[in-house]
């Protein structure tokens, strides 16, 4: 490598959970770069910048909800000035609560950009046409990008289905650092013991579990969920325990920064979610020597394979039937132990994961001429991003991009 490169990062928070760590990892990947990080929100960060990263917040928290209603065009405005500043060789933008600001901060500072989704479907039962128009609206902004990162093949199909620009996509799967995860034998639990590290949000449809252990519960099975993670230690945690009346079934015990340590004392690993992209979870749970029951989301049909298994988004009753099968299948339970750490040695190591980030941020900047998405060209496209730009940062409403990206 020649001269040190500036890589300006755009995340919407630095307190979520598995993208941010992705892309802790990434960052570290790169010691002989400089890393200017701007999260749009000043909320407590789950971990510790490398040393020698900036960071830059912002929206502050305290503003009332109203007022950071009104904040979005402030913040991208802010995102564009700090990359003037910075003058970064390439710029990141994680997640889509971070396209915009991205997008605009390339076109402030010319640089070649990376657009990175972290998801392989997204629905609301609620709102599910307002959502996927919004999407489109996201789309919009992916042809400004040079490279289109996905986690997943199926991420990159569902993505392009509602207009994603098919140039340049890159797929690079995420990775974990095995020195971290490593296998234990299983324990000898006389109460069948599952994990699930996760928030507590929708996305990650606790509900199902809570619905899923009640089943077992009722049918004398013993069996002991473990839930930790942002969220699970609160009174509405609690509550939504009791209200799916799996009241002794479940234990939510807050963040947990040893995670690994609970591998070693569960049985089996669960993954609800309704939602998710290249979970971490499950490669951890892998490389610890542990099963894993998932629903059918992001890479975990891919990666669990034979040594778990997989059942459809929203259905406890069938999560009920897979968690006992693994409950009654110690042969299951063993090849897990044998089988699940070379599987993620040989396909989603740290080190692999970064190799990736590496050739694609390479790749960008030697071919930043390839895609001209440092300019918004003619009268009409000029009228599209203004639109594009006031719609996302004004006037969506209490969902929106705005609520997503700022809300505490």
């Amino acid at each position: 490598m020649g001269s040190q490169r500036t890589i300006l990062h755009i995340l919407p928070g630095l307190s979520q959970g598995g993208t941010e760590a992705v892309a802790l990892d990434v960052i570290k990947g790169l010691p002989g770069d400089r890393h200017v990080l701007v999260a749009y929100t000043d909320s407590p960060d789950f971990f510790e910048l490398p040393q020698g990263a900036i960071l830059y917040r912002t929206v502050k928290l305290h503003k009332s909800r109203l007022a950071r209603r009104f904040l979005g065009l402030v913040t991208v405005a802010k995102g564009a000035r700090i990359a003037q500043h910075e003058k970064p060789d390439v710029i990141i933008g994680w997640l889509m609560p971070s396209f915009l600001m991205a997008v605009v901060a390339q076109s402030a500072c010319k640089a070649p950009l990376i657009l990175s989704s972290h998801i392989d479907h997204w629905e609301d039962p609620d709102d599910n046409d307002r959502l996927h128009a919004e999407i489109r609206r996201y789309a919009k902004l992916s042809r400004f990008a040079n490279v289109m990162h996905y986690c997943t093949l199926r991420g990159r199909l569902w993505h392009e289905t509602f207009g994603f620009a098919e140039h340049h996509a890159v797929i690079t799967g995420n990775g974990i650092d095995l020195s971290r995860f490593q296998p234990s034998a299983p324990p000898n639990n006389m109460t069948f013991s599952l994990l699930f590290p996760a928030r507590f949000s929708y996305q990650k449809d606790h509900p199902n579990l809570f619905d899923a252990v009640r089943r077992l519960l009722e049918r004398g099975r013993k069996i002991t969920a473990v839930c930790v993670g942002a969220g699970t230690g609160t009174p509405e945690f609690a509550k939504s325990v009791a209200d799916h009346g799996a009241t002794g079934g479940i234990v939510g015990g807050g963040p947990c920064p040893d995670v690994e340590r609970l591998y070693a004392q569960c049985d089996a690993v669960v993954i609800p979610s309704i939602f998710e992209a290249g979970p971490l979870l499950n490669i951890e749970a892998l490389a610890c020597g542990r099963p894993v029951i998932a629903t059918d989301c992001g890479n975990c049909r891919e990666v669990v394979a034979d040594l778990g298994r997989i059942v459809p988004v929203r259905d406890p009753a069938a999560l009920a039937v897979a968690i006992e099968h693994v409950m009654d299948d110690a042969h299951l339970r063993q090849r897990a132990f044998i089988e699940g750490p070379a599987r993620v040695a040989a396909h989603y190591s740290i080190e692999k994961m970064r190799d990736g980030w590496r050739a694609m941020i390479d790749s960008a900047i030697a071919n930043r001429t390839v895609r001209p998405a440092t300019a918004v060209e003619g009268a009409w496209e000029t009228a599209q991003f203004i639109g594009i730009t006031l719609w996302f940062a004004v006037f969506k409403g209490k969902k929106g991009f705005v609520a997503a990206s700022l809300s505490a």
